[in-house]
């Protein structure tokens, strides 16, 4: 499993990823989610805990725990998701860290996902 399921496209959201018999040396392990890489905190035979990088370009949803050297990966389970959202409260959502008001035209690009977490001011469509 992981926690969160989701993070600020900026990256720098600590994930952990839960599981059996994990890799348990930090220098060895090499964890991927959606492709960028998170950047191994610590390690356990039952948990990795990492922190996201920024997201760049859409890539499909996957997560991936590798030992270096190791066959194959430990993780590796479509179920499995973790995705870059951003929250439409986040200032950093929005360009110039200006979040739309009453009356804007909001235009979300196809590479990005915003939760709406809070009431919506009436925008313009």
């Amino acid at each position: 499993s992981i926690s969160p399921p989701y993070g600020s496209s900026l990256g720098g959201t600590l994930v952990t990823i839960t599981g059996t018999d994990l890799p348990t040396s930090v220098g060895t392990v090499e964890v991927t989610l959606n492709g960028r890489v998170c950047n191994v905190q610590t390690t356990g035979a039952t948990s990795i805990t990492c922190i996201t990088t920024p997201r760049q370009d859409f890539e499909p949803l996957s997560v991936k725990v590798r030992e270096v050297g190791g066959f194959g990966y430990a993780v590796h389970n479509t179920t499995v998701a973790y995705r870059y959202l951003d929250k439409w409260s986040d200032l950093n959502t929005w360009l110039n860290d200006e979040p739309p008001i009453e009356g804007d035209t909001v235009v979300v690009p196809p590479d990005q996902s915003i939760i709406i977490d809070v009431p919506l001011p009436r925008l313009f469509l």
